[in-house]
């Protein structure tokens, strides 16, 4: 979206259709909201019914804590709005703005020109049918997991292992304060109560990894059980209406990796990636997008695009290095249960 609106011809490609579903937070702070702002799309997003909240709560063994949300550029609130729906709005902006998205679209590899990647090769995942693309620069916004970070070779630093797993549901209650953010930290465990739209609540149980073989035994026995250590949440969750089934993933790493190279880049959870457990994701992911959207315009109309690229990434690192840390804490269960710093 944000190259489109620039001037240049983009295409996406992505092998999910919209709208579908993913694993994730839902959570979006005051920076990310702003970047909404900036971008003129928040009042779209708006319009979908997020719950908007104003402050967190945090409760741990030596006693609870309340605050309001710091404001970011006039903004004093976060919002939390189910991916299925962000998502689909976000490529109806992109596509207003011009971009291409081709849906169902699968990576296979990149095409060198000797060691300058020139585009990539993938095929539909419908018809099968292969295709080529070319460009002046392909970037890899396909996550954590990301293929086009193996192909290009993308090195890793800064790394941790995973130390928890998160699974969530939604419930439907009468207790949840819709502009309240609520943390529970009951080492090894963390309870987070999120309001998300429709008049849902995300149920968010991380654990750490010690627990996650006898859990995966009987995940939904095991979730509702793990409750009954946080006194605050254990009947509001058991006596509370379940919609949904349990969602999570023990696959949690933490790293960065190089974001660029000759011909390709990085963006969001394929060039960095820490635990979830403080609902960093998506606002990172927007500021990591802007900021590369930037770099790129700056790099194609001057002819200086690895040297933007570069910085790109120095300021990536700069500017999430303390949140990766308190997240690092915060997933030992070392650091107090709060989002205060973030």
């Amino acid at each position: 979206m944000l190259l489109a609106r620039k001037g240049f011809s983009v295409a996406a490609f992505d092998r999910s259709t919209f709208p579908s579903d993913t694993i994730s937070t839902h959570f979006i702070w005051p920076e990310g909201v702003a970047a909404l702002h900036r971008w003129s799309v928040l009042d779209m997003i708006l319009a979908a019914g997020p719950a908007k909240c104003t402050q967190w709560f945090a409760s741990t063994p030596d006693g609870d804590r309340r605050e309001a949300l710091q404001a970011v550029d006039g903004i004093a609130y976060a919002i939390s709005l189910r991916r299925f729906k962000l998502d689909a709005l976000l490529v109806r902006a992109a596509r207003e703005a011009g971009a291409d998205v081709r849906e169902h679209a699968v990576f296979d590899q990149l095409i060198f020109d000797d060691d300058r990647v020139i585009g990539i090769r993938a095929h539909d995942a419908i018809s099968g049918k292969r295709f080529e693309a070319r460009g002046s620069i392909v970037v890899g916004a396909d996550g954590r997991d990301s293929p086009l970070a193996r192909a290009a070779g993308a090195a890793e630093y800064n790394s941790a292992p995973s130390m928890t797993a998160s699974y969530y549901t939604y419930t439907i209650d009468g207790e949840t304060d819709r502009e309240t953010l609520e943390l529970y930290t009951r080492p090894p465990r963390e309870f987070l109560v999120t309001p998300t739209d429709d008049g849902l609540t995300m149920v968010n149980l991380v654990i750490g990894s010690a627990l996650i073989p006898e859990f995966r035994k009987s995940v939904k026995s095991n979730f509702f059980a793990a409750f009954d250590h946080c006194s605050q949440l254990a009947g509001r969750v058991r006596t509370s209406r379940h919609v949904g089934c349990i969602k999570g993933t023990v696959n949690l790493p933490n790293f960065y990796r190089q974001s660029h190279g000759p011909g390709w880049a990085l963006v969001g959870d394929a060039g960095y990636h820490r635990d979830p457990v403080r609902a960093q994701g998506i606002h990172d992911a927007f500021l990591d997008a802007e900021d590369m959207a930037a770099a790129i315009e700056r790099g194609l109309r001057t002819s200086s695009l690895q040297a933007e690229l570069r910085a790109h990434q120095a300021r990536r690192d700069d500017r999430t290095a303390g949140s990766f840390e308190r997240s690092l804490r915060a997933a030992r269960f070392e650091s107090p249960g709060s989002f205060t710093g973030m």
